[in-house]
């Protein structure tokens, strides 16, 4: 219900609030990350372009190039993602969207069948007040060859300075007792063009450490902004 009245009032936010939105320019985002949880070890590389379609709306393309090196018995596998948000966005309230994503992934296993094939939709919204950014999503993985997989995640991330943000999440679902921490914080010395982020998360059956490193291309801006106007 408290999601429900809160996308209520953002839809009529988003119309009337600031008489720019969307994204300020169209920008590249590439990066590469690497994971460390109970059950694999895992490295990927990813890219995000993001672009204007009208004066709130604009859209983000992705795509993630991703290996896994199983514990255990857990068998390695390969991963290949391809998805697209589409979004309106105030730059002082908000943003509300939806999005579709579809992973390849193959594993190293002696089988005929040994590759699966899975889509994912997403709806999601953000609402900037002062120093922090709430945020809700749901998402819901469908596929052919598994079991279907759904979750919802709120979140609530503060700014400590212009180039560094801390943020926290919760999910449910069949994600339920999924708990999650994060930094991000762009480093003076490469100039507003590069950061670095470190996450936590812990569920009943794992516990995961990241890292990852992201480059932008084409604006040097601080990583509040980048947040709320380009990202």
């Amino acid at each position: 219900m408290r999601k429900s009245l809160f996308l209520f009032c953002l839809v009529p936010a988003l119309a009337n609030g600031s008489d720019v939105g969307g994204v300020r320019d169209s920008n590249f985002e590439a990066g590469i990350g690497y994971s460390d949880s109970d059950s694999s070890k895992a490295f990927d590389a990813n890219g995000s372009y993001r672009f204007e379609l009208g004066d709130y709306l604009a859209s983000d393309v992705s795509a993630v190039l991703g290996y896994s090196d199983g514990e255990g018995a857990r068998v390695d596998s390969e991963r290949v993602t391809a998805g697209i948000d589409l979004f309106v966005r105030s730059f002082d309230i908000g943003k509300l969207g939806a999005g579709y994503s579809r992973t390849h992934s193959r594993f190293d296993v002696p089988i005929k069948n040994d590759s699966l094939n899975q889509n994912a939709y997403s709806a999601f919204a953000q609402y900037y007040i002062n120093e922090f950014n709430i945020g809700v999503s749901r998402q819901a993985y469908r596929s052919g060859d598994t079991e279907n997989f759904d979750l919802w995640t709120v979140s609530i991330a503060g700014y400590l300075s212009e180039n560094t943000r801390m943020g926290l999440s919760g999910s449910g679902m069949d994600a339920a007792d999924l708990y999650g921490a994060s930094i991000e914080y762009q480093p003076p010395w490469l100039d507003n063009s590069a950061s670095l982020g470190f996450s936590y998360s812990r569920s009943p059956g794992d516990d995961t450490v990241s890292l990852k490193l992201a480059y932008f291309f084409g604006n040097t801006v601080s990583l509040k902004v980048r947040d709320r106007e380009f990202r």
